[in-house]
């Protein structure tokens, strides 16, 4: 993910969250801290959801849409460490 290319102030937020959050994330999933892992996903919920709400995922910029998806992958690789969610659905 390329930091300049957020442009909208959803995915720089969303962005910024989980710069916050990924060390956390992996060190509660090295030692398995399960309740505390789930607990740090939930708080993506609120940044997730004004993502989706305000920006174009599919941009006519095609480096904006590619760090766009980017952003998204990192995200999913980090839900679905403890389980495949796509799966749940």
């Amino acid at each position: 993910v390329r930091k300049i290319l957020l442009v909208a102030p959803a995915e720089l937020a969303l962005f910024k969250h989980h710069d916050s959050k990924s060390s956390i994330l992996i060190d509660c999933f090295e030692k398995q801290f399960w309740s505390k892992y789930f607990d740090e996903l939930l708080t993506y919920a609120p940044y997730i959801e004004r993502f989706f709400a305000e920006v174009m995922v599919m941009d006519d910029d095609p480096k904006i849409m590619q760090n766009r998806l980017n952003l998204l992958n990192v995200l999913a690789k980090h839900f679905n460490l403890a389980c495949r969610l796509s799966e749940l659905a």
